[in-house]
């Protein structure tokens, strides 16, 4: 899958005028925002937010359209005030393209949108309405959504770049273990977890 990855090209779609990449977004830019607890409101501590950064690749000559790649991924644990930030590195919507928030006895509120003001934006600016809402799971009826973009995690090109996505699914195989999710779930996620941690070392062709 590494060899496959290394033989994508950037789709057209993706690039500037010209036919090059955006240019690298200002150093100050941010993404920033609050993970909170839906029933109250409040920030939760200890959530850990993970920053998707993504390229929309073919193969080459393909006609097929673009899919997303994730190309690395960013994470932390939220303080008290549940906040996290990210740096934007490119002003194309992508980079990151999204971000999941993951804490045991929670699940995800979010449903198939990114958080609301920031994905598609080509704004380098700081942003701060990238809010994440977590529910409180009910042990007699898991829910299991945890968040947008867990399936582009598997896409991570180097083990520095995957290592907050190996974060996020130990915390998830985690929870799926706890609340007694099926067998057939607990390979999926262990087998995401064995790809990303037989990754290659970043080397100089990454940049």
């Amino acid at each position: 899958m590494v060899a496959a990855a290394a033989s994508l090209v950037l789709c057209g779609g993706a690039m500037a005028a010209g036919g090059s990449p955006p240019p690298p977004a200002k150093p100050s830019s941010e993404i920033t925002g609050t993970v909170y607890d839906t029933a109250t409101g409040k920030p939760i501590e200890g959530a850990y937010a993970v920053a998707i950064y993504v390229e929309f690749r073919s193969s080459p000559g393909s006609t097929e359209p673009c899919k997303p790649m994730c190309v690395k991924t960013r994470g932390m644990y939220t303080g008290k005030d549940g906040r996290f930030r990210f740096p934007v590195e490119r002003p194309d919507g992508n980079s990151p393209g999204m971000v999941s928030a993951i804490k045991p006895g929670f699940s995800s509120e979010l449903l198939g949108a990114a958080p609301t003001g920031w994905h598609g934006r080509k704004r380098p600016e700081p942003r701060s309405d990238s809010d994440l809402p977590l529910v409180a799971q009910n042990a007699a009826k898991p829910q299991w959504w945890y968040g947008i973009g867990e399936d582009f995690l598997i896409f991570a090109k180097t083990r520095e770049g995957a290592e907050a996505a190996v974060e996020f699914l130990k915390i998830r195989l985690s929870e799926e273990r706890r609340l007694g999710a099926g067998a057939q779930a607990v390979e999926v996620t262990q087998g995401k977890l064995k790809r990303l941690e037989s990754l290659p070392p970043r080397s100089r062709s990454d940049g």
